[in-house]
């Protein structure tokens, strides 16, 4: 279920969950949290094996891992999930 970033959902389940108020915010079946864009997507990539998030070529991944590294730091907004369909540095 997604729920939209509004007032409510921070003080109700954002804030008590985290103790900060940042989103985006991944709640697991098994009501584990995960916070910030990498760690979503770090999970969603283990847990779901069979539909890629990432790159499959280990150039492709690198480059992925450092594009969005970078972004990451340098406060850019991250690649989007489908860059693995896409022509990458190396392929």
């Amino acid at each position: 279920e997604e729920i939209p970033p509004t007032p409510q959902a921070y003080r109700e389940a954002i804030i008590p969950r985290t103790g900060l108020a940042f989103i985006p915010l991944l709640i697991s079946p098994d009501d584990e949290v995960f916070q910030d864009t990498s760690e979503i997507l770090d999970q969603l990539e283990r847990r779901v094996p069979d539909t890629a998030i990432y790159p499959t070529t280990p150039v492709q991944r690198v480059c992925a891992y450092l594009l969005a590294r970078h972004a990451h730091e340098s406060g850019l907004l991250p690649p989007p999930p489908h860059r693995s369909t896409l022509p990458v540095c190396g392929s």
